[in-house]
């Protein structure tokens, strides 16, 4: 329970705070920081030497100014974000991005999705019927050969989806993507 609390970002600040304020209490500090909370009102109350023609030009520069900052340091996306399918394994499939967040600081491949290069439907991927790969379309008379190639056995999903995962990555490293 304990180790939840801290991935939880909410109560992960909650017991930080709680840390800060128990180490600041018993090292001293507390006085000081009473002191300078109190004295907020007086700093704010404080009068300022500013000219009333700096604040008419001044704010609605830097306010017009924002949006150039921003513009200039905003990162762009990396070019193999537009790569969302191809054929590998004589498969064709396609994927969306999902970007860098709390739990991992790149981008990964999520919703990984093999169709039929013949008739476009879903494969079904299954690791008991003898036949890993199979298209779901009775009407479609598409065969997965490679599982059957010499050297290229592929077992099972997981290792299917392993290998998609590498080829494209190595796809994209070596510029072959899109």
């Amino acid at each position: 329970m304990g180790n939840k609390l801290w991935k939880d970002p909410v109560w992960s600040a909650v017991i930080a705070a709680g840390i800060v304020a128990g180490a600041t209490f018993l090292l001293g500090y507390w006085p000081y920081i009473w002191q300078f909370v109190k004295g907020i009102p007086t700093i704010l109350a404080a009068p300022v030497p500013i000219p009333l023609w700096a604040l008419l030009i001044g704010v609605p520069v830097f306010l017009l100014a924002i949006p150039l900052f921003t513009s200039l340091s905003k990162e762009k996306e990396p070019r193999f974000l537009t790569y969302r399918s191809d054929t590998i394994f004589d498969i064709t499939w396609s994927w969306r991005w999902l970007p860098p967040g709390f739990h991992s600081s790149h981008y990964q491949i999520k919703d990984l999705t093999p169709r039929c290069p013949s008739c476009r439907a879903v494969l079904s991927i299954n690791d008991y019927g003898g036949c890993l790969v199979s298209c779901i379309n009775e009407n479609c008379s598409w065969q997965w050969d490679r599982q059957h190639r010499h050297g290229s056995r592929i077992g099972h999903s997981s290792e299917l989806t392993s290998k998609v995962h590498n080829e494209i990555d190595r796809r994209i490293h070596a510029g072959e993507s899109g």
